[in-house]
């Protein structure tokens, strides 16, 4: 009889730790794990995943970037699902506060071919647009004016370098449009497309006006945006 109430109270007395136990991991669980949200908050943040990367490597980099609010509970997580020998290599755009569960669930699908749709009104300055980029977390603005300056890349922009007033050689030749950006391009690439856009927009019928009106094109950018500015 003894040694049956000594197994009852022990068998009760483990399942009462077991269960604090459950309780515990449950408690500390919740903040390892579901603190945060789906999408998080604030500009994006540029995160590359590498071949040969550890578990480890990446918590930290997405803990320093505060994209996660638990190193240790991302890779306690990733291991206990086995996602942590899923992740695939790329740059991923994530935001500051998400969910450990949702960061997982995008390194393992995949990086995403993220693209921004921006609209550059009629008027702006290249600094106007550095600013635009800049609040997309396309570029920053100090990358895309360094660029600016001397970015030339077909011969008749480069009359800009040679006008020791001109700040940006290819301020007015940056066609205003919508544009849909992808996220991986960087200040050179977003420059290209839209100076891409204004030589095609550049029709043969203009540039033979502009010929016969003896104005070279650099000539012609300029006097339509002293024409602009006084409009203003």
């Amino acid at each position: 009889m003894w040694e049956k109430i000594k197994s009852i109270l022990t068998t009760t007395k483990y399942q009462v730790r077991i269960g604090l136990a459950v309780v515990l991991i449950f408690l500390g669980g919740y903040n390892l794990f579901f603190i945060g949200d789906d999408e998080g908050h604030g500009d994006n943040i540029s995160i590359k995943i590498e071949s040969g990367m550890s578990t480890e490597e990446i918590a930290q980099n997405l803990q320093e970037h505060a994209i996660i609010n638990n190193g240790l509970g991302f890779r306690i997580l990733a291991r206990l699902e086995g996602k942590d020998t899923q992740f695939k290599e790329g740059i991923y755009y994530f935001r500051v506060g998400m969910n450990i569960n949702s960061v997982l669930d995008r390194l393992v699908q995949g990086p995403e071919n993220q693209v921004v749709r921006i609209t550059v009104p009629e008027g702006f300055t290249v600094e106007d647009i550095a600013n635009l980029l800049e609040k997309e977390n396309l570029t920053t603005k100090e990358e895309f004016c360094k660029v600016a300056k001397d970015y030339t890349p077909y011969d008749y922009m480069k009359e800009a370098t040679e006008n020791k007033d001109i700040k940006y050689a290819v301020e007015g030749f940056l066609f205003p449009d919508t544009y849909d950006i992808d996220r991986s391009y960087g200040a050179k690439q977003i420059m290209q497309i839209m100076v891409d856009n204004f030589d095609h927009r550049l029709n043969s019928e203009m540039r033979e006006r502009a010929k016969e009106e003896n104005l070279s094109i650099f000539e012609l950018v300029t006097m339509a945006s002293l024409v602009e500015k006084e409009a203003k």
